[in-house]
Parts: structure tokens; sequence; C-alpha cells
């Protein structure tokens, strides 16, 4: 059914609600509809982490140790931290929570259960002259 003409019909309805759902119907085709009613219905894997946080950080040592515990009691499983070159401690308040998994360097990124770190050059972000 054409746009226009869904549009007509949904118009109809009164109830926001239900004209949305009987506008996506008549657009896209009742077979489309129960299709997607049907994939939506399958279970799917649970994700690996609840909540993850992701941050870029620079010379942010003596405020990581806070940060990730006042995270962690939040509910946060999983950090991403992209390391811009840190000149102070950053590595030595990082590693305690690089060791409470199995930890695994690979090309400049550090794994452990809990914490990722890589490290993330700002001279690839400096433009070229």
């Amino acid at each position: 059914m054409n746009k226009v003409l869904a549009e007509a019909i949904a118009g109809l309805i009164p109830h926001k609600m239900t004209r949305n759902r009987w506008r996506g119907l008549l657009r896209y085709g009742l077979t489309d509809a129960v299709r997607l009613l049907h994939q939506l219905r399958q279970p799917h894997a649970e994700p690996e982490h609840y909540l993850c946080v992701c941050a870029i950080a620079k010379n942010e040592g003596p405020y990581f140790e806070e940060w990730i515990e006042w995270h962690l009691q939040q509910g946060v499983q999983k950090f991403y931290i992209y390391d811009n070159e840190s000149t102070d401690n950053t590595r030595q308040v990082l590693d305690p929570y690089i060791r409470k998994g199995s930890t695994s360097p690979g090309l400049a990124i550090v794994a452990s259960s809990l914490l990722t770190t890589t490290v993330w050059p700002s001279t690839a972000m400096r433009p070229a002259g």
C-alpha cells in the first residue's frame, strides 16, 4: 500500500499509539510486520557486559583510581580506556585493575576482564603540515 493511502487510513484512528501501529502495518505490509514480530520474539544472546565505559584520557593518573572505583560501585563491568600519550603515573594506577583478570598484551593494547587500555597517540589527530 502506498504511503499516502496508509497515512489517510491511519489518520482516521484517534488513539496515537494505535494509529502508529496501524500506520506501520499499512505502510510496510502485513507479511513484513509478521516477519518482524517473529524476529523480535526470538531469544537473543545475552551481552557479554551489561554496562561498559569508554573513555580517552591524558595525564589523568591521580584521578583514575577514584573514578574507576566510583564507576564500579555504579555497576560498570568493563572499562575501555584510550591513553592519549600520558606522561604521568596513569599506567601504574591502571595496572592493578588490569591484573584483576587474565592479561593479554597485544599491539599497544593491554586487556583483562575488567579493563582494556589502548595507546591512542595524539599525533594521528594533528593535521599534516
